[in-house]
């Protein structure tokens, strides 16, 4: 498991969202793995820290000093008598902990790195044969080279009306890929609204991650709720996980979404 799936593991544990028997489990990694339990301790001091729900912080600090440094240790005992200075090490502890907690969220929880984890672009061949118009389409074989800039400028002389559903799902993908989520929702939009059996699920999945990367949270979990409430639906686990990223308790750090 990794360090992010602990993180989320770990949430879920707080959240009541763990089934009876992953609860079971849980308990018992705590009972009998010291190394989970610390884990498991220290990020929940890093949510009390985060959601600002822990009034005695400061408190809570001096109390892992008094673990680390017993009090028989005679220069502790002189450092304790400096109250100035036994607060500024329980300070810098917890900066110590606070960063480690920004670098945490902002390297798994931000809106950018949601996205950029998520997002792969679709391969215009990818587990299918290539009908005949695709083949001879220049603007899919420039999606081919990754070349998602000279698709947008290929089809910028095409009326949009004109442009078939193959042609406005790739277009919608090079628009997002090159950076221009508003352009790939007004595109990925119309393909979804066309019923094209063949890039509806997908376009549904793109177009929640381009609401996101635009900065419409709620437009995009409203999308990412229906998909994953759909159970024939192919994205359905990936707009779950996704949900649960939105909804850590790691996004309220200030500047991280």
């Amino acid at each position: 498991m990794s360090e992010q799936e602990l993180f989320e593991h770990f949430d879920r544990f707080l959240k009541n969202q763990l089934d009876e028997t992953e609860v079971d489990s849980f308990n018992l990694k705590l009972r009998e793995d010291a190394e989970f339990k610390k884990g498991f301790e220290d990020y929940k001091n890093a949510v009390n820290v985060l959601e600002l729900n822990s009034e005695n912080v400061i408190d809570q600090e001096l109390e892992r000093l008094n673990e680390l440094y017993p009090v028989e240790n005679s220069k502790v005992k002189s450092l304790r008598s400096n109250n100035s200075i036994y607060l500024l090490i329980a300070a810098c502890l917890l900066i110590v902990l606070l960063s480690g907690a920004y670098y945490n969220a902002s390297t798994n929880y931000s809106t950018d790195q949601i996205v950029s984890t998520e997002l792969s672009s679709y391969g215009a061949f990818n587990n299918r044969s290539a009908g005949s118009n695709e083949s001879a389409d220049p603007g899919i074989e420039l999606y081919r080279k990754r070349d998602y800039l000279k698709v947008v400028e290929h089809y910028s002389n095409v009326d949009p009306d004109q442009l078939d559903n193959t042609q406005t799902f790739y277009l919608a993908n090079s628009h997002l890929l090159s950076g221009n989520s508003e352009n790939a929702i007004r595109y990925f939009e119309k393909v979804v609204e066309s019923d094209d059996i063949r890039f509806k699920e997908v376009s549904e999945w793109y177009l929640g991650l381009s609401y996101l990367k635009s900065g419409n949270d709620s437009k995009a979990c409203k999308l990412f709720k229906t998909i994953s409430t759909d159970p024939q639906h192919s994205y359905r686990n990936k707009a779950s996980r996704i949900l649960q990223k939105l909804d850590s308790p790691w996004r309220k750090i200030p500047g991280i979404n």
